[in-house]
């Protein structure tokens, strides 16, 4: 390999690939050392360069520039580096730096390539600094100019470009003759300018990972040690179906991940019930009440109220309207389908186009709305709004009831089960001076801007074309599954493509990559309809670890732990 100083500074002419190749390794150099700058282990950039973590690899139809593949993300940053070649524009090799976001503004670090002839090339000044790709700052230029003034302590220039939709760049430029230190001090020098920039990039589009590490980090600090991984797929589940079952070893914290989500989100007591489920639950009427004839009065509950509420305050889209989540603790204490059969009956109703599920709870037989305690009017019938969520917590232990392959098929169920004792008891931080912030970030992203958890076929449709592999990828497993009449249907499909679509578009999908996503969720999705003797499950179960194989472990490691359990006990289930 040329050296990277020698071959700028005295303008060596080398062939295209060599040419590329020099430049390409300084390039990547400097982003290293930015990457370091913004907190990127030495050992995680190893991983990066290899390819070695997937989550790291960012999927081309997820994030594309003028036909540029991008190579990595880190750090909030989706990374791109590639050698332009064209005959009007001439060859550069450049690396570019953008939010997920698909934001117009970004970083850039670029190398022209003069040409010699049409084999040889020397290579031309460095520029460094944000680009603008399409979209001309235009009054803003002033604005961020100053800032980069103060960010860099001198005052930057404009460069402006037409090259393939690029508008300008704001930055420095260093000739050859420019400069007489080293290669390294160089590299530090623009990569003190990319950190400085991306300070300016924060303030201009604040870092979208920022929120997920903030829910992360609320955890932590009050002694919860939920994994990046757990709490992203909570969120993208019950963002996405709107029901999640957290399963688990009693004691792990299910219950306080809902709550501090709440409270992520601001919700007070109001918009948050935690009802605990009762042994005796035989019926309904535990949650919903009933109509008292001797008194001619309804006898309300508190879960009653809630739902009502949920109802009229969406219905009358006071603004803002929030969600409503109601944690059903420790719901198999009871058989979940005698006391939650008619709310899991309406929630797979469908929802008409005002977002209320077209199936109705029937709450009473009278002509009108009746009166409860306190004056509550309690209708017939009760349509749910698309801002009422559940979430079930589930011990698994011999004193609770084992849950049928149809609740689970209603749900996302997550286990909760990894417990770490080292360098445990957690130090808990104090809660910072004025109390958590409402993340009204996330808020907006979980809310779906006042769709809430209206997921429709066009939505799923969407995410469906951009997804066609994973389609293919079900399509294969399904195939695998229907001579042990174990395949599923288009609600799986469509589920699991909302749970994908759900995290994509959420500001924590840099907790998961695009595998992973499916990963998790063809776990929750197609396994718990295994249940039953070894002899039943044994050929289905192997199937699907065949078709899981090494790119998806999750699936592959549960299948693995069901086929385990039932050798020993002689049968199994998913939760």
């Amino acid at each position: 390999m040329h050296d990277f100083l020698t071959v700028w500074r005295s303008g060596t002419a080398l062939e295209a690939p060599e040419a590329i190749a020099v430049a390409r390794r300084f390039t990547l150099d400097c982003v290293r050392e930015f990457l370091r700058r913004r907190g990127v282990a030495e050992e995680r950039w190893r991983f990066i360069e290899q390819g070695a973590l997937k989550r790291y690899l960012v999927s081309p139809e997820r994030v594309r520039y003028y036909g540029e593949t991008p190579q990595f993300e880190a750090e909030g940053m989706v990374l791109y580096f590639k050698a332009f070649s064209g005959e009007r524009f001439g060859r550069y090799e450049r690396v570019m730096l953008f939010r997920r976001n698909q934001s117009p503004v970004g970083l850039v670090v670029r190398i022209p390539l003069e040409t010699r002839d049409d084999v040889h090339f020397s290579l031309g000044p460095i520029y460094a600094g944000l680009l603008w790709w399409s979209t001309d700052p235009g009054a803003d230029r002033s604005g961020i100019q100053t800032t980069l003034a103060e960010a860099w302590g001198e005052e930057p220039a404009w460069f402006t470009k037409q090259e393939c939709g690029e508008r300008a760049i704001l930055g420095w430029r260093v000739r050859p003759t420019e400069w007489d230190g080293s290669e390294s001090e160089l590299a530090a020098r623009i990569a003190g300018l990319l950190t400085a920039g991306a300070a300016v990039l924060d303030r201009l589009q604040p870092d979208e990972s920022a929120t997920a590490r903030s829910l992360h980090e609320r955890l932590l600090r009050r002694g919860y040690r939920f994994s990046p991984e757990q709490v992203a797929t909570f969120y993208a589940a019950l963002k996405a179906k709107g029901f999640v079952i957290l399963s688990g070893l009693s004691g792990t914290g299910k219950t306080k991940l809902a709550q501090e989500f709440a409270t992520a989100l601001g919700l007070d007591d109001d918009h948050f019930l935690l009802e605990p489920v009762k042994p005796d639950w035989r019926d309904n009427t535990g949650l919903m009440g009933y109509w008292n004839p001797v008194t001619g009065e309804y006898v309300a509950t508190d879960f009653l109220r809630f739902l009502l509420a949920a109802a009229e305050e969406y219905g009358s889209a006071r603004i803002p309207v929030r969600p409503y989540i109601v944690v059903l603790d420790e719901m198999n204490l009871a058989r979940v389908e005698y006391y939650l059969a008619d709310i899991l009956s309406v929630l797979e109703s469908g929802r008409r186009e005002d977002g209320f599920t077209r199936g109705e709870i029937h709450l009473h037989g009278q002509a009108g709305d009746v009166t409860a305690a306190g004056g509550l009017r309690v209708p017939p019938r009760l349509r749910l709004p698309p801002n009422l969520y559940f979430v079930g917590t589930v011990n698994v232990d011999e004193t609770t009831f084992a849950f049928s392959p149809k609740v689970l098929d209603r749900a996302f169920t997550i286990e909760v089960k990894d417990v770490d004792l080292r360098d445990y008891p957690p130090e808990v931080e104090p809660t910072p001076a004025g109390g958590d912030r409402v993340d009204e970030a996330l808020l907006a992203d979980f809310t779906r801007q006042g769709r809430f958890a209206q997921i429709t076929k066009a939505d799923v449709a969407a995410w469906g074309r951009s997804r066609r592999e994973y389609v293919a990828l079900l399509d294969e497993l399904n195939q695998a599954l229907l001579p042990h009449d174990l395949g599923f249907g288009y609600r799986v499909v469509d589920e699991i493509l909302a749970f994908m679509g759900a995290l994509r578009e959420s500001p924590l999908r840099h907790a998961l990559s695009e595998d992973e996503a499916f990963d998790a969720a063809v776990m929750m999705k197609v396994l718990p309809k295994f249940h039953g003797p070894l002899n039943r499950v044994k050929a289905p179960l192997e199937a699907v670890m065949d078709w899981a194989g090494e790119r998806f472990k999750k699936t592959r490691k549960k299948a693995a732990q069901m086929l385990e359990r039932a050798k020993l006990a002689g049968h199994t289930r998913f939760a």
